[in-house]
């Protein structure tokens, strides 16, 4: 990648609504830079919800670059990032369309097309999913470019053209010899102060609104659902204000059973569990009632 201009590409980022920590600009620095040795790879860790998937789709407007994307599960296999199934020509061929096409090309190959006609970003989200086998294929694909067809040849990506994204979440560790192949991200969750600016732009509402949802928000996380390894993500705090004033305006929520129905179906993972876990709590009990007697002095 030569003549970036890192601070334009920045600039676009936070153009975009995408909030740059000093890590993410400094690993972005270093696989952008004409001399890296190796693959303009980095694996970006942290909590779910701080925006790890979004570092790579802003990354990719900033570069006007195609963003290629792979969701990864644990039953990834090697073969289907070569070629993948085409779920709508299966059926159209089970249907009597003998010419649709059942097959498409799959992660790697996308990759490699995209990487001889410009700049790609390379998603690989939620990598620890998968099996190592895929983690061994990685581990060529990144040396040498190499992406086998599944036909015993093979497609070569331009990997100067290529930054690979992989983000994950630690479910599992990684082999010593991927992480040599990789930049090593760890993202910070987004400062509180600037979590409820976000909400505040994003709804129209009062600081001392956001500031609660936001407090009880994590309270539900911690306690509701009993989990440490997340939190309840700007977009999803966002949604729960725009749901509760919007609620409010057409008249679907007009009591504290409402409120809180909309508060547990964007933060917690069951509802029900939600509920009940509620009703044994006193000390929730009395924040969620503090939290609707401000909406309903909010949306009067």
């Amino acid at each position: 990648m030569k003549n970036l201009d890192l601070p334009f590409v920045f600039k676009q980022m936070r153009t975009g609504g995408y909030y740059l920590r000093d890590a993410e600009k400094q690993a972005i620095a270093a696989l952008t830079q004409p001399r890296l040795e190796g693959a303009r790879a980095m694996l970006v860790q942290g909590l779910q919800g701080v925006g790890k998937s979004s570092l790579a789709a802003s990354l990719a407007q900033a570069l006007d670059a195609d963003l290629v994307v792979e969701q990864f599960h644990s039953w990834t296999s090697p073969e289907e990032l070569y070629q993948s199934i085409n779920i709508h020509g299966l059926a159209d061929k089970v249907a009597g369309n003998e010419e649709a096409e059942t097959r498409r090309p799959g992660f790697l190959a996308r990759v490699a097309a995209a990487s001889h006609k410009g700049l790609v970003v390379a998603l690989g989200d939620e990598f620890d999913k998968t099996p190592e086998r895929v983690e061994n294929l990685f581990l060529d694909v990144l040396q040498s470019g190499r992406v086998p067809d599944g036909e015993g040849g093979h497609l070569l990506i331009n990997m100067d053209n290529v930054v690979w994204v992989f983000t994950s979440n630690r479910m599992r560790r990684f082999s010593r010899v991927f992480l040599r192949r990789v930049r090593r991200v760890h993202m910070e969750p987004l400062p509180v102060k600037l979590v409820e600016e976000l909400m505040m732009r994003s709804t129209g509402a009062s600081h001392d609104l956001c500031r609660a949802i936001r407090k009880i928000s994590g309270e539900v996380v911690q306690q509701i659902d009993g989990r440490s390894d997340t939190y309840a993500s700007p977009q999803e705090l966002t949604n729960l204000v725009n749901e509760i004033l919007h609620g409010r305006k057409v008249g679907v929520i007009t009591n504290r059973n409402g409120m809180t129905r909309a508060l547990l179906g964007w933060i917690a993972e069951d509802v029900e569990t939600g509920f009940a876990k509620i009703e044994g709590s006193e000390h929730l009990q009395n924040r969620i009632n503090a939290l609707w007697g401000l909406v309903k002095r909010e949306t009067k």
